[in-house]
């Protein structure tokens, strides 16, 4: 397996990627750190209207191209959340936590897709969604539980 890693700014900073070099040799997989710098999206600064234009001109330095660039049976590796997520908004491609990559590393024998490796994953979060209907029972228990509360507090506090 090939990967293709961006390192979250703060991590790359303070951390290095040292360890994440070593746990990809010890897995056998083959990995491209990308020079990319920041995403762009750091933290909610790409999601402010105004910041956007910056978020994307940032993400597009380097990383989107990147990841874009790479074939389908190629891992994208990113451990901050708005990497991730610059990413997947940006090029469709869902990137994965270090411990996902390790997990598929270690469940190889299994049905991994060699396409969109991500997809694996996609597939469990899919299956994770609740209905309409299960949100709605359990609003509907929360409510009931705070009403209960309510009216046990309401009833304690006249008895004093």
């Amino acid at each position: 397996r090939r990967a293709l890693v961006h390192g979250h700014c703060h991590h790359k900073s303070i951390l290095g990627m040292e360890a994440e070099k070593k746990l990809f040799e010890q897995l056998g997989i083959e990995y491209d750190v990308v020079d990319s710098g920041c995403c762009g999206m750091a933290g909610s600064f790409g999601f402010e209207r105004e910041k956007y234009d910056v978020s994307i001109a940032c993400g597009e330095r380097a990383l989107l191209p990147a990841v874009r660039e790479a074939d389908a049976r190629t891992l994208i590796v990113a451990d901050g959340f708005s990497c991730r997520e610059q990413v997947k908004q940006s090029t469709g491609r869902w990137p994965l936590h270090v411990a996902e990559v390790a997990q598929l590393a270690i469940q190889q024998r299994h049905h991994i897709p060699v396409y969109l490796p991500e997809s694996f994953y996609a597939s469990q979060r899919q299956s994770h969604k609740l209905s309409k209907k299960e949100i709605a029972v359990g609003l509907a228990g929360v409510a009931f539980g705070g009403w209960a509360a309510w009216s046990v507090w309401r009833r304690l506090s006249e008895h004093r």
